[in-house]
């Protein structure tokens, strides 16, 4: 391998292998899922709350005109699966792009690229790893108060 590294710049240590890659992608991924979960059964925020973020906001309007009324409990859980499957759908577009260049990668890792128009046309709006996602100021507030509770990760 280091005959062929001296010939061929494989940049091994630039990278992640993909197999590493993918698990720091679903942990990521299932961090975020559960945070929302746990944010929101804890009672840091409400469905209210977060439904002004538009990722978020789009998945509770799904969930209203496919199920109706539905108990607390049960949109939730529908949010979670949601937010996995659009994390997941997002991560296998974004994989599909031609890799970086060289100039392109910041740290180490290849940078984000912003917009996709198969998954705006898909969803209305860019992907969750394309956008600046925020939390209402309401929920910031609840967040600062929360870090002294809690250590963060």
């Amino acid at each position: 391998m280091a005959e062929f590294d001296a010939l061929f710049p494989l940049e091994l240590d630039t990278f992640a292998g993909p197999e590493a890659q993918a698990a720091a992608l679903a942990d990521d991924i299932a961090y975020d899922a559960h945070d929302i979960d746990d944010g929101l059964r804890a009672g840091l925020f409400s469905l209210e709350d977060i439904e002004a973020v538009p990722f978020i906001g789009v998945m509770l309007d799904e969930i209203r005109a496919v199920y109706g009324a539905l108990e607390r409990s049960r949109v939730i859980h529908e949010l979670g699966r949601r937010v996995i499957t659009r994390f997941v759908e997002d991560a296998i577009i974004q994989s599909e792009k031609p890799a970086p260049r060289r100039s392109e990668k910041r740290g180490g890792c290849p940078s984000r690229r912003r917009g996709d128009d198969r998954l705006l046309a898909a969803h209305g709006r860019g992907g969750p790893l394309d956008q600046g996602l925020s939390l209402p100021q309401n929920v910031s507030a609840r967040e600062s108060r929360a870090s002294g509770i809690a250590p963060s990760r």
